[in-house]
C-alpha cells in the first residue's frame, strides 16, 4: 500500500513508497508498516503468522528482511551484491511455504536468474541496528555523481507539487447533472424536386447524437428521406449505462421501397410498379453482463407492418412526341397490415478479437428464442456458434448457424418467418447462391405454381448453414500483416460455405456426403454449397468490401462466377 506517514498524499499529487500493511479482518484495521525509507514489497506471511518476510531496497540492494509483528523488530536475512529481483522493480521475486516455512528467492547474475532455496530453520537473519541505518537517500543504485533527488531541475520541480496551482481556497460545487447535451451531428443533406415528369420528392437525412457528460445516457436521432413523402422515416434510440444494467428503448418508422419495372401490352407503355413496406416500430430492451465475455439480453416490443402499392404508367405519345405519367394507387391488391408483439431472451459470449477486416481470434456464440404473437403466431429459435483459431498470421474461421420459425403457418409463405441463403449482405448467405444471378431460362425448374425450384430451395421458414474459412491477412501492418501497406489493409480467404432451408411442410433432401461437392442438376431441396476464395478490403476504416469468386456446386450451369456484398467478414 502507499498509505500511511509520508504516503501518497492527492490533494498536493505527492506519491510515497509502497510499504507494507496488514487488515483485521474482524474490526478493518489497517497496520501500515515501513521501517525503512524506500521501497517495501513482496511481503510473505510465516505457516504461523508470527512473522512477516519481505523485499526492501532502502540501502540501495534489494534484499530480503523479517518482521516480528509481535515487536517490530527487523532482521536482515540476504546480503547480495546484485539483489534479490524478478524482471522488474515489482515483480514478485520471493516466496515462502505455506506449511513447512521454506523459503525460495530469485537473484539476477552474470546475465541470468538463479534461484535459492532456504528452510524454515535457517531464516533468522542479522538484527537491523536503525541507529546505524541511513535513512537518507540510499546512493548505492546511483551512478557517480550522487545527489540528492531533490537537486537539479527536475528534481525541484517533482519536489515542489503546490506551484502553478491555484490558491487553496473554498469552490462552490453543485450537484452533477445528468441532462443530455449535443455531442455531434450528422453532416445534413436535403433535396427537393417538384412537377416534372416523376412528380414531387425529396432526399437527404439528418442525425443527432446527445449523451450526458460521463457517457451514461446516448440518445440518437435520425431522419431519412429516398423519394416521394411517402419515402420519409425517422427513428428515436435511447441507452443507459449508468448501472451494471444496461436498458434502452428504440422507436421509429421506417419506410421499405421496392418494385419492378415492365413493358405494357401496347408497346408504347412502361408500367413501374412500387412496393412500400412501412415498419413502424417500438422496442424495449436490456442487457445484463456477467463477466466482460457473457451477457443476457431480454427484448420486447411492438411493430407494425403497413403497405402501399402504387402504379406508374409512362406512355410515348408517337404524334407528339410527349411521354406523360399516370400514377395509380393499387388500393384493392395492397396486402393488410401486420401486427407483431414479441419478448426475447439471448444468452451471448463474445470474446472475439477483430482484425481489420473479420474477427482473427476468440470465439462468439448466442442462444435466443422469441416468441411472436399478434398476425401469426411462432417462436424464432436462433443458435449461431463462431470459432477463430489463429495460427499467426494466419486464422482458421469455423460457423454453424441455425435460425427457425416453429410454429409458424407455412402454407401462408409468410414474409415474416422467411428466411434465405440467397441474399448477400446478410448473415445467412451462402456464396455463390445470389437471387440476383440467377438465370431463370437456364437454370431453372418450374414448379406446379410458376417458381422456380431452384431458387425456392433457397428460402423456408427455418434453415442451417455453415462456414469455414482461412483467413491470410496480405496488406496490413507490421505487427500484423504479410505486407507492410496500412492504407488499404486487405484480407484473403478461401472459404468452404453450405447451406439448407426448409419448412415445416417440406423437409429437405440429404444425399450421400460424396456428392455434396459434385456438380449436378437437382430441383429437389437439398443442401447447397460452394467453394472459393475471397479478398477483403478495409475502405478507410469507412466499410468493408467483400469480393469473392465462388463455384456453387448445386448449380451447374452456372459455374464459377464473381460476386461481392458490403459487410465485415463474420
Amino acid at each position: 500500500t502507499d498509505r500511511g506517514e509520508s504516503g501518497t498524499n492527492f490533494r498536493t499529487l505527492e506519491y510515497g513508497e509502497p510499504r507494507l500493511a496488514t487488515i483485521d479482518t474482524e474490526t478493518l484495521d489497517i497496520s501500515v508498516y515501513r521501517p525503512f525509507n524506500g521501497l517495501h514489497h513482496n511481503p510473505q506471511f510465516s505457516p504461523d503468522g508470527r512473522q512477516l518476510y519481505f523485499i526492501s531496497d532502502h540501502d540501495g540492494f534489494k534484499d530480503v528482511y523479517r518482521l516480528e509483528l509481535a515487536t517490530d523488530t527487523v532482521y536482515k536475512l540476504t546480503n547480495q551484491k546484485t539483489g534479490v529481483s524478478g524482471i522488474t522493480a515489482m515483480s514478485p521475486a520471493m516466496s515462502v511455504a505455506g506449511q513447512n516455512g521454506r523459503m525460495m528467492y530469485s537473484v539476477f547474475s552474470d546475465s541470468k536468474y538463479t534461484v535459492y532455496a532456504r528452510e524454515s530453520d535457517d531464516l533468522e537473519g542479522t538484527l537491523v541496528d536503525f541507529s546505524e541505518v541511513d535513512m537518507s537517500t540510499a546512493v548505492a543504485s546511483i551512478l557517480p555523481p550522487s545527489r540528492s533527488l531533490e537537486e537539479g531541475l527536475v528534481g525541484s520541480y517533482l519536489n515542489d507539487p503546490l506551484t502553478g496551482l491555484p490558491p487553496d481556497e473554498d469552490y462552490s460545487s453543485e450537484a452533477y447533472s445528468p441532462r443530455l447535451v449535443l455531442d455531434h451531428v450528422a453532416p445534413p443533406s436535403i433535396g427537393v424536386q417538384a412537377g416534372g415528369l416523376y412528380g414531387a420528392g425529396v432526399s437527404g437525412g439528418v442525425g443527432f447524437y446527445f449523451s450526458d457528460m460521463l457517457g451514461n445516457q446516448n440518445l440518437t436521432l435520425i431522419a431519412q428521406a429516398n423519394g416521394t413523402f411517402k419515402d420519409v422515416g425517422a427513428q428515436a434510440a435511447y441507452l443507459n449505462r449508468k448501472n451494471r444494467l444496461n436498458w434502452g428503448a428504440v422507436g421509429g418508422h421506417v419506410p421499405v421501397l421496392f418494385g419492378s419495372s415492365y413493358y405494357g401490352n401496347d408497346g408504347q407503355s412502361i408500367l413501374t410498379l412500387r412496393q412500400r413496406i412501412y415498419i413502424d416500430q417500438l422496442e424495449g430492451m436490456a442487457s445484463y453482463p456477467f463477466t466482460t465475455t457473457r451477457r443476457l439480453e431480454a427484448t420486447a416490443g411492438f411493430t407494425r407492418y403497413g403497405f402501399d402499392y402504387e402504379l406508374d404508367t409512362f406512355r410515348f405519345d408517337p404524334n407528339s412526341g410527349f411521354v406523360t405519367r399516370n400514377r395509380e394507387q393499387l388500393d384493392d391488391i395492397e396486402p393488410g397490415a401486420e401486427y407483431f408483439g414479441m419478448v426475447g431472451l439471448a444468452y451471448v459470449r463474445d470474446y472475439s478479437n477483430f482484425g481489420f477486416t473479420s474477427p482473427i481470434r476468440g470465439g462468439r456464440s448466442r442462444i435466443e428464442v422469441k416468441p411472436f404473437m399478434g398476425s401469426e403466431k411462432f417462436v424464432r429459435v436462433q443458435v449461431d456458434y463462431r470459432k477463430y483459431i489463429q495460427f499467426r498470421p494466419f486464422t482458421l474461421a469455423v460457423r454453424g448457424l441455425h435460425i427457425g420459425n416453429y410454429g409458424a403457418d407455412d402454407s401462408r409463405n409468410s414474409l415474416f418467418t422467411r428466411e434465405y441463403l440467397g441474399y448477400s449482405n446478410s448473415m445467412t448467405f451462402v456464396r455463390g447462391y445470389s437471387f440476383t444471378s440467377f438465370n431463370n431460362i437456364e437454370e431453372c425448374t418450374p414448379t406446379a405454381s410458376g417458381t422456380c425450384a431452384e431458387q425456392d430451395r433457397l428460402l423456408g421458414s427455418r434453415m442451417a448453414s455453415t462456414s469455414i474459412e482461412l483467413r491470410v491477412p496480405l496488406f496490413g501492418t507490421d505487427a500484423y500483416g504479410l505486407i507492410n501497406f496500412p492504407y488499404l489493409p486487405t484480407e484473403i480467404s478461401f472459404f468452404v460455405d453450405g447451406g439448407v432451408a426448409w419448412r415445416g411442410d417440406s423437409a429437405p433432401v440429404f444425399p450421400k456426403v460424396s456428392e455434396w461437392f459434385k456438380s449436378s442438376p437437382s430441383s429437389e431441396r437439398i443442401p447447397v454449397f460452394a467453394t472459393g476464395v475471397s479478398g477483403r478490403f478495409n475502405l478507410f476504416g469507412y466499410t468493408v468490401l467483400e469480393i469473392f469468386y465462388a463455384k456453387p456446386y448445386q448449380r451447374p450451369a452456372k459455374g464459377a462466377h464473381f460476386g461481392f456484398q458490403i459487410i465485415p467478414g463474420w
